[in-house]
């Protein structure tokens, strides 16, 4: 459980870090970023209540660029996990070739009956 626990933590921290790196670094394109709770809570919001049947424009534009910024960070977080995942693949042939070269051939054979 513990395991568990400092996952998510370590998720979230990590999350915590993306947007804030996202907003300083492209702040006119990511500037109104918000974690994945924040835009649960929007999009829940606006369904549940069936407020999107009463948004303006403006509102609809506000939830489609919290969309669209969500799926951009979607996006960005796919890519590094496949790199991750590659590097590690990588990583994981390159220990294999390493041990296999540093395991040495089976020439003296012996069978003792």
């Amino acid at each position: 459980m513990s395991k568990i626990l400092s996952s998510y933590q370590s998720y979230k921290k990590t999350e915590e870090i993306t947007r804030m790196t996202l907003q300083e670094k492209l702040a006119s394109e990511y500037g109104d970023a918000c974690t994945v709770d924040e835009l649960t809570h929007i999009v829940q919001r606006h369904l549940e209540e069936n407020n999107i049947k009463h948004l303006d424009i403006a509102g609809f534009n506000q939830l489609e660029r919290h969309l669209s910024n969500f799926l951009r960070l979607v996006r960005i977080r796919k890519i590094e996990a496949a790199r991750m995942n590659e590097n590690e693949m990588d990583e994981d042939s390159g220990d294999a070739a390493a041990e296999a070269a540093a395991t040495p051939p089976y020439t003296d054979f012996q069978v003792t009956w």
